[in-house]
């Protein structure tokens, strides 16, 4: 038996490419220096491979919850199931809501759950077992605030810099930083009825986001 062989997969889930890929190359750069095998794949792709795979083996790691019937189908083919969540940031109003992020009957198929935050942690154990939960902070923060992402975007860096010279980068995907990202968000999610309005109106939801950018505008012009 090979020596590569014998390593365990890690599968990783990409859901939304420009917010997840660049940070999950990074974990998946870290989980091959400890020795494991890496394979990162679109959702669409890993269920042509989850066809095609007969042996209940590896780890997968995704991105949140999924519904019942995918859950149940990655416990029939891995292991174990890992989450990091993608769409868990810094901002304050979203480290008690990761708990809604599940569909009901789904949060003890988790195996592993990767937590940014004491906060976040403490949340989720209202859900599955804290034996479960990891704290390591936050792989985008990490990523961050390492010298290699001044490499990976040294020519958009140079580019953006000859033309206005020093700037700001504001990170977007972790609150919302204009009115079109409201009213695009509110209609997504009244379409889809998703369980992220258990618990809130409209009203709050609205006021909550507003702030963001309030609180957006206010740094700019600092």
């Amino acid at each position: 038996m090979s020596r590569c062989s014998e390593k365990k997969t890690i599968i990783i889930v990409i859901e939304v490419k420009p917010r997840e890929l660049l940070s999950q190359c990074f974990f998946a750069s870290l989980a091959i220096q400890a020795g494991f095998r890496v394979l990162i794949c679109s959702k669409a792709a890993l269920g042509k491979m989850l066809v095609k795979k007969h042996r209940r083996a590896g780890v997968i790691l995704y991105k949140g919850g999924a519904d019942l019937p995918t859950f149940e189908l990655w416990k029939k083919k891995f292991e174990y199931i890992a989450i990091l969540d993608q769409e868990v940031g810094p901002v304050s109003d979203q480290l008690k809501t990761p708990p809604k992020r599940f569909f009901p009957n789904t949060a003890n198929f988790i195996d592993i759950y990767f937590s940014i935050s004491q906060d976040v942690s403490k949340s989720m154990a209202n859900i599955i077992s804290k034996n479960k939960i990891f704290t390591t902070g936050s792989i985008k923060g990490e990523l961050w605030s390492s010298k290699l992402i001044q490499k990976i975007y040294h020519k958009d860096i140079s580019e953006i810099k000859n033309v206005y010279g020093q700037f700001w980068l504001y990170v977007s995907d972790i609150g919302f930083n204009s009115d079109r990202q409201v009213k695009s968000a509110l209609k997504l999610w009244e379409a889809n009825n998703y369980m992220f309005f258990e618990g809130h109106d409209k009203e709050f939801l609205i006021e909550t986001w507003s702030r963001n950018i309030s609180d957006f505008e206010h740094a700019a012009d600092s």
